[in-house]
This record gives structure tokens, sequence and C-alpha cells, in this order.
């Protein structure tokens, strides 16, 4: 087994035409002080989740791509491409080589 040092992300993917708000909703039921998420809001934002490297968080933060949601539990704020997934304006190609 490889072990994988990620973080969940969730994405407000809104579509190809731009116009779904399904994440939009789902998220409103996420209040800061939940703690831990129950089981079938997971599963409804299931679709909308990517895996980031912990080690990318920080800087992603600092950034301004991320808010944290819950304790340990991300919204990403960035762009999102179909193809490349997670896109980040201006970052070193260096820093996706592990």
């Amino acid at each position: 087994m490889i072990n994988d040092d990620t973080t969940s992300v969730i994405v407000r993917y809104r579509g190809q035409a731009g116009t779904e708000d399904e994440v939009d909703r789902l998220l409103s039921y996420i209040h800061p002080q939940a703690g831990k998420l129950p089981r079938w809001l997971l599963r409804q934002l299931q679709p909308y989740i990517v895996n980031v490297r912990t080690r990318l968080i920080d800087g992603y933060l600092r950034e301004g791509f991320l808010q944290e949601l819950t304790p340990s539990f991300w919204a990403w704020l960035g762009a999102y491409d179909l193809v490349r997934g997670l896109t980040v304006a201006n970052r070193d190609p260096e820093e996706l080589v592990v």
C-alpha cells in the first residue's frame, strides 16, 4: 500500500453550463461548529470532493484558494478544470513533482 497524505477538498463545481447549484445547497448544511459531518451529507458531497496533498494546504490558504468549513474540511475557492482538475494561476511546475 502507498501512504497517501492527502486532505479532502470540496469543489464548487456548477456543471458545464455553470448553472447547477447542488453543491451550494449541500454546503449550506455545514456550520463551522458542526464538528463531524453527517454521513448522508458526506455521501451527497462525494462527487464534489477532490484530494489535495496535505503539504500544499498552508500555501493554498495563504494564497486565498481554500476556505475552512469545519476543522479539516475545506472548500476550494480557485478555478476548476474538467480535464486538469484544480487550477492555480502562477504556480511553479516544480511544486507539482513529488
